[in-house]
């Protein structure tokens, strides 16, 4: 199954991540700061990365971005927030895809699932 890289700097909702798309089959690994984001794009080598736009002092936009731009462009990323004007452009970041907050669960499931096989059937 996928592997998905969960970050975000709230504990609590990497915790609900990681048991609600480990409980899909999936394997996830979670990071609360963009050192370690770093670290497991080499380490951990996810096949999604699920992403807040604002997580600490660091824009999830621009971190999509350089990890597209510099690491991987076939890596599919997903942005979240709760600010709805964070989301609207989110191609120019070259996201994949968003998740408004609060989210219903079903649909953070939906999307993860679509993203992944979208990429699948592109051949990343």
């Amino acid at each position: 199954m996928a592997k998905i890289l969960a970050v975000d700097d709230s504990l609590e909702l990497l915790e609900l991540f990681s048991t609600l798309l480990i409980a899909q089959g999936y394997e996830v690994e979670t990071t609360s700061s963009s050192d370690n984001l770093k670290n497991a794009l080499l380490t951990f080598s996810p096949d999604l990365i699920l992403m807040d736009v604002m997580f600490g002092i660091e824009d999830g936009r621009e971190l999509c971005r350089e990890i597209k731009d510099m690491h991987n462009k076939n890596i599919p990323i997903i942005l979240i927030s709760a600010n709805v004007d964070l989301l609207k452009d989110y191609k120019k970041c070259k996201a994949d895809a968003v998740i408004e907050k609060p989210f219903n669960i079903k649909n953070l499931v939906e999307v993860v699932s679509r993203v992944l096989n979208e990429y699948e059937m592109a051949g990343y």
